[in-house]
C-alpha cells in the first residue's frame, strides 16, 4: 500500500470523503483538505462536548485535479462563504493564500452529526397524548431534523400530537403542543394575590387553557370575570 492510499484510508475512517486520487497526489490540494478537516474537527469536538454526546462525520469535496495551485508562502486562512453558517449540514468555505502567489478557492463540505434522539415507536395520530410506550430512542443525523429534537423522553410525556408522526420518525417541537390543563366550564380554585395578602375563591373557567396561559374566569360568588394564569387542571392564579 503506498503512502497516498494509507492517508486516504485513515481519513475516510473519520468521515473525510475524497473522490479522486489525483486531488491527493497534488500536495497543495492535500494541504487544503487536511487544513479544512482539522478546522472543522476542532469545532465539532467542542460542540459535541457541549452537547454531552455525538458522533460526527466530515465530508470534504475533492478539488478539481486540473486546478494548478502554487504553494502558499504563508499559512492558509479559512473563512465561511456565508455570514451565518451552521456548523453541521452543507456549507462552503473559502480558502485563501494571503501572500504570493495570492489565490483563493471555494471548497464544499458536509458535516453529519449523529445523536440519540426520541422517535415514535408506532404511528401517532393528531390529538394523541404521548405516553412512554409511544417512544423509542434512535441515532439520527440531527442536521436533517427540522425543529428542535428531543434527546430524552421526559419532555414529551403528556404532550399532544399536532400532526401525524410515522413509526420511527424523530419527534420535534413542530409535532407537539402542550396538553390542555383546564377545559371550559371546569370549576377551579382562584388564587388571587396582592402585595399584602392572598385570597382563595371558587370560579368557573370560561375557556380552555394550557399551563402558563391566560384565560378568563368567573368568580362564582361575586360573578366578576377576571383574567388568571393556568397553573394546573384545577388552579388558576390572578394578581389584583
Amino acid at each position: 500500500m503506498n503512502i497516498h492510499s494509507a492517508i486516504m484510508r485513515s481519513l475516510l475512517a473519520f468521515g473525510l470523503a475524497v473522490t479522486t486520487m489525483a486531488s491527493w497526489s497534488n500536495p497543495v490540494h492535500r494541504s487544503i483538505q487536511q487544513l479544512l478537516y482539522g478546522y472543522l474537527e476542532n469545532q465539532l469536538k467542542t460542540y459535541t462536548q457541549q452537547l454531552g454526546s455525538g458522533r460526527y462525520e466530515i465530508h470534504i469535496s475533492a478539488i478539481d485535479p486540473r486546478l494548478k495551485l502554487q504553494p502558499c508562502a504563508n499559512k492558509l486562512t479559512i473563512e465561511p462563504s456565508q455570514r451565518r453558517q451552521h456548523l453541521i449540514g452543507r456549507a462552503t468555505h473559502k480558502i485563501k493564500c494571503l501572500q504570493s502567489p495570492y489565490w483563493s478557492l471555494y471548497v464544499a463540505t458536509q458535516v453529519k452529526l449523529y445523536r440519540q434522539v426520541i422517535a415514535a415507536s408506532r404511528t401517532l395520530q393528531k390529538g394523541h397524548v404521548i405516553t412512554s410506550n409511544d417512544l423509542i430512542q434512535l441515532e439520527q443525523d440531527i442536521s436533517k431534523l427540522r425543529g428542535s429534537y428531543f434527546p430524552e423522553p421526559s419532555k414529551l410525556l403528556g404532550k399532544v400530537v399536532t400532526r401525524q408522526i410515522k413509526m420511527g420518525q424523530p419527534i420535534t417541537q413542530n409535532h407537539i403542543t402542550q396538553a390542555l390543563a383546564i377545559k371550559k366550564g371546569t370549576q377551579v380554585a382562584i388564587h388571587a394575590n396582592t402585595s399584602n395578602f392572598s385570597v382563595l375563591a371558587k370560579g368557573i373557567a370560561l375557556s380552555d387553557g394550557k399551563p402558563g396561559q391566560l384565560i378568563k374566569v368567573r368568580n362564582i360568588r361575586s360573578k366578576r370575570v377576571i383574567q388568571a394564569v393556568v397553573k394546573d387542571a384545577y388552579t388558576v392564579e390572578a394578581t389584583l
